[in-house]
């Protein structure tokens, strides 16, 4: 009974559409420590968000600079 029922299961989430995928590691082939591998791999890469406005958010370059000079005088 309990066969049946996991294969009820197993083929409801298959015909709801839901896939499972497998994550295809790109950092070589996982030897040892399968987390510790998955932890450097570019899936968990840590993404550093610069603050816009307060502290830290002063830009050395602007972010749309396209001249050196553009005010009107004429130099």
């Amino acid at each position: 009974m309990d066969d049946n029922i996991n294969s009820t299961l197993y083929n409801d989430t298959f015909n709801m559409g839901i896939a499972v995928t497998k994550y295809r590691h790109t950092k070589g082939q996982i030897q040892d420590n399968a987390i510790e591998a998955l932890l450097y791999d570019p899936l968990f890469r840590l993404l550093v968000e610069r603050n816009s406005k307060g502290k830290g958010s002063y830009r050395r370059k602007d972010k749309h600079a396209k001249g050196g000079n553009w005010e009107a005088s004429g130099n």
